[in-house]
């Protein structure tokens, strides 16, 4: 007996009981564990392989389940991989935190702030700009803190 999934694809035969193949695959899918409950049919049946010849359908369980394992596996691989960049990310987060809040002037901050987009985060450019009253700053790009509340909202 040949399985398949799709339904419009199955031929609409009747099998020696009077049975048509939609009852039978409807019958099967409505009761998942009949092969574990009946498991002498699966000597029984059969599925057509990829080179032609016909294997158990336990052999053919065993070959889905393998390239689903091989998929999964990619999956937890890529989900790794993006963890490992997250926590990095989160490193180099945390350690500016620290950095900009042991800062005792506007150029050390600034410093530490270029320091770390450059090594930390490899970007080519940054620009820090500081929010408030601009005559506290003048060598450095200020605005003002209304600019700062339309540019990042309420933060």
């Amino acid at each position: 007996m040949a399985a398949s999934k799709d339904k419009a694809a199955a031929p609409k035969s009747t099998a020696a009981g009077g049975l048509s193949d939609e009852a039978v695959r409807d019958f099967l899918m409505d009761n998942g564990d009949f092969l574990q409950r009946n498991p002498e049919l699966l000597d029984h049946l059969h599925v057509p392989h990829a080179s032609g010849s016909a294997v158990s359908l336990v052999e053919k369980q065993v070959s889905v389940l393998r390239e689903r394992n091989v998929e999964m596996r990619h999956r937890l691989k890529a989900l790794t991989t993006t963890a490992r960049e997250n926590d990095k990310l989160f490193e180099e987060t945390r350690s500016l935190v620290v950095k900009l809040l042991e800062a005792n002037s506007v150029g050390e901050l600034y410093d530490s702030f270029l320091e770390a987009m450059k090594t930390g985060f490899k970007a080519e450019y940054a620009c820090m700009i500081l929010f408030g009253e601009a005559d506290e700053h003048s060598a450095w790009r200020v605005d003002s803190l209304e600019s700062a509340r339309s540019a990042v909202g309420a933060l």
